[in-house]
């Protein structure tokens, strides 16, 4: 099957996971990384960005009605970019370090684009999900259960369209970028050591603050790519 609509589907289906009362944990970017990862034909790969991904989002904490990154599509776009434009480019190695930063960075805005998404659309459904509770406390349980369906369907819908739009392009932009941006150490992740400690910094100062994580998070990986990785490190 088509790579593109693989990771779509997967997409889909754990970001219904996420959201649902199922919750295998699947949708945890560690886990669903190494899924890509197998299904792709590089498990080590897939485990990599997930687990990178996983990293830059370790101090996150679901709160009902504060907005969160929407982790089941970063956890499966950035490794699925990751995997495909290193096959390409025929540099199979979870130290690929452009690829690797560009992925992540693909991650981060679709993980963006979907807390932007999740915001409007919890707002937009208050209303319906009391009517069903509504519904089902008088005994009307079949129609409680089709709205319940129709707004749990929502899920995979966002998961699969958002994967499927934005991964095609986002393979030619980290093809592009890796390949036509010369930087110091740009084939070596030997940084990266930096990278975990800057993210964590930006975790902690959150919770000095009442706003989002995902400030911090971006600014903290940005902050080390830039200084560290572009730079070459200390």
């Amino acid at each position: 099957m088509e790579p593109v609509l693989t990771a779509s589907l997967i997409g889909g289906a754990l970001s219904y996971e996420y959201r649902s009362s199922i919750r295998l944990y699947l949708s945890a970017p560690l886990v669903s990384g190494l899924i890509m990862g197998f299904i792709l034909g590089y498990p080590v790969l897939g485990l990599t960005a997930g687990l990178l991904m996983q990293l830059l989002f370790i101090g996150t904490v679901r709160l009902r009605g504060r907005p969160e990154a929407d982790l089941p599509t970063a956890g499966v776009i950035a490794p699925s970019a990751f995997i495909i434009v290193s096959h390409d480019l025929g540099q199979v190695s979870p130290m690929s370090g452009l690829i690797l930063f560009w992925s992540l960075l693909l991650g981060l805005i679709v993980a963006t684009a979907g807390s932007i998404f999740y915001t409007q659309w919890e707002k937009f459904t208050a209303r319906l999900a009391g009517r069903g509770l509504e519904l089902a406390a008088s005994g009307r349980t079949r129609t409680a259960s089709a709205i319940h369906m129709a707004l749990s369907l929502v899920h995979f819908t966002w998961g699969f369209l958002v994967i499927i739009i934005l991964l095609p392009p986002g393979l030619a932009a980290v093809k592009y970028l890796s390949t036509s941006i010369d930087v110091m150490s740009a084939g070596s992740m030997g940084s990266l050591p930096f990278l975990i400690p800057v993210v964590a910094a930006g975790a902690i100062l959150k919770l000095l603050s009442d706003r989002t994580r995902l400030f911090w998070f971006g600014a903290g990986f940005l902050f080390a790519t830039v200084f560290f990785v572009f730079g070459g490190g200390i």
